[in-house]
């Protein structure tokens, strides 16, 4: 008959101590290996692009000036007359327009300092099944949407636009698309 003495403790100690050892090792190199591959890193994010119904996002590039530049299609059956666009990244308490920069979606004339061109100057036309670029600068909290290379910003387009065939006063303003896109 046997009975565990000293050397039998010592034993199961050694034991407990060996597996428990293994495992934080591995969960360590675990740790290590997803930080050197940027996992935990906001510069992972995937880049997305989801629009509004009838629209299509084909491409969109975010410059680190803030710019952006997105290829809309759309396919709603009649020509849309872009009027105004503003990219920020947030709504208002209301939900119905940009927290930030061309507030109020104004067209060209009124707000030039929101677009990087002259494209929306005198309307832009958005054909049934064709792309058509939209360039205007992004905005958040503390103003322009800058960025460094590979970082990313998460926004919103929106459109103030016309329907041809209806009277120009019937405006619609809409969240076209949200989108997070890295700098490039």
């Amino acid at each position: 008959m046997q009975t565990k003495g000293k050397g039998g403790k010592a034993q199961a100690a050694i034991d407990f101590l060996v597996s428990y050892g293994i495992t934080i090792l591995t969960v360590t190199i675990a740790i290590y290996i997803a930080l050197q591959l940027s996992v935990f890193q906001p510069q992972a994010a995937p880049v997305y692009c989801s629009t509004a119904g009838g629209f299509t996002c084909k491409s969109l590039l975010l410059s680190q000036n803030g710019v952006l530049t997105i290829s809309l299609v759309q396919a709603t059956g009649s020509q849309l007359n872009i009027i105004g666009a503003a990219c920020a990244s947030a709504a208002n308490s209301i939900g119905n327009r940009p927290a930030y920069g061309n507030v109020n979606v104004l067209k060209y004339s009124a707000a030039p300092a929101y677009y990087p061109d002259s494209t929306i100057q005198n309307g832009l036309a958005l054909y049934t099944d064709n792309a058509t670029k939209i360039r205007v600068y992004c905005y958040g909290p503390g103003g322009l949407a800058s960025g460094k290379a590979g970082s990313s910003f998460t926004g919103y387009l929106w459109l103030n636009y016309t329907s041809t065939g209806l009277p120009s006063s019937m405006r619609s303003v809409i969240v076209a698309a949200s989108f997070s896109g890295k700098y490039s």
